[in-house]
């Protein structure tokens, strides 16, 4: 309620003012309360005002503090995203080198086939001294199996 604005004269008060009777004293009267009507809203106003431009400050410095922690947590999480690139970076090209080492060793291993002959190779290796030892053995015994069916014929005769 900020006293609305000044009430008009109305014609035949303005008509009336020419006799000069009093209605100047009524006129002033209303134009003080109306003007402490106004000083009133003013000082309200004013409170308001400054009220606001207090809130105002407050949420533009609590503003900036929040632009500026974003603005580090910003620069943070794009280091952080750089870092964690790099480190992926740095692994796959260990990755990559493993591969390679893995495949040069795998090139190097003889396949299947060549394990089967390999395999056969080396068995053959390892049974040939005990093949010519049992081999010798076998001889041997049938040699004295036949001293010995010889030595019986010549006792039976």
């Amino acid at each position: 309620a900020f006293g609305g604005p000044m009430p008009e004269r109305r014609a035949a008060d303005r008509d009336d003012d020419d006799d000069g009777d009093g209605d100047e004293g009524e006129d002033v009267e209303q134009l003080f309360g109306l003007l402490k009507r106004v000083r009133g809203d003013n000082t309200e106003l004013r409170r308001n005002f400054d009220s606001l431009k207090g809130l105002y400050v407050q949420l533009n410095d609590d503003h900036k503090g929040l632009q500026w922690r974003y603005d580090a947590l910003h620069e943070e999480r794009i280091n952080v995203e750089k870092q964690y690139q790099a480190l992926c970076e740095s692994w796959r090209v260990e990755l990559e080198e493993k591969q390679r080492q893995f495949d040069s060793v795998k090139a190097q291993l003889p396949g299947p086939r060549d394990l089967e002959l390999m395999k056969a190779a080396m068995m053959e290796k390892l049974e040939a001294p005990f093949r010519a030892k049992c081999d010798t053995l076998a001889a041997e015994a049938e040699a004295a199996q036949a001293a010995f069916v010889g030595a019986r014929r010549e006792a039976e005769q």
